[in-house]
């Protein structure tokens, strides 16, 4: 499952064992989980949306090792609930992060193209696709839940946030 923040791009969100059955229609379902990922500098995102209205978004860093790319990565999560307005638009309000602090509901916009999602936060455009990694494909991945701040990556677990 992937996640994403404003602000926080440069990471990766992944999602295990989550997701759900694309549409069959030519336009793809918003509830599923969507992903984008650079195999280069091991940076992804995340998102996943349900049909009760919840979302999970997670920000990535895969971690070198002797500058090869490891199965180890850092996770920013942040899990909570939206609300569509209307055709491509909508509010998520953060319920649980991996960072300490406030953070308020916010608005985004999305719409899609071809197979993909656009997911627009402040101005930050994503270019997701549905993720279609089989679950068996995380096993030996090490995930590090906490926050990516301007001074490194800091460990911390998810808990409620204040708004």
């Amino acid at each position: 499952m992937l996640v994403i923040r404003s602000g926080v791009l440069g990471g990766v969100f992944l999602v295990v064992g989550c997701g759900s059955s694309s549409s069959s229609s030519s336009t793809p379902s918003l509830y599923q989980t969507w992903e984008v990922f650079n195999s280069a500098t091991g940076e992804g995102q995340g998102l996943t949306f349900d049909s009760n209205g919840n979302y999970v978004h997670e920000v990535l860093q895969e971690l070198t090792v002797n500058g090869t790319l490891s199965n180890n990565l850092e996770t920013e999560i942040e899990t909570g609930t939206f609300v569509l307005n209307g055709t491509g638009s909508m509010t998520l309000t953060p319920v649980q992060w991996t960072c300490s602090g406030t953070y308020a509901p916010y608005a985004a916009t999305y719409t899609f193209s071809g197979g993909a999602l656009l997911f627009s936060v402040s101005g930050t455009l994503l270019d997701l696709s549905v993720d279609t990694t089989p679950a068996s494909q995380a096993n030996g991945v090490q995930l590090t839940e906490g926050c990516f701040e301007s001074s490194g990556f800091v460990q911390q677990a998810l808990a409620p946030v204040s708004q």
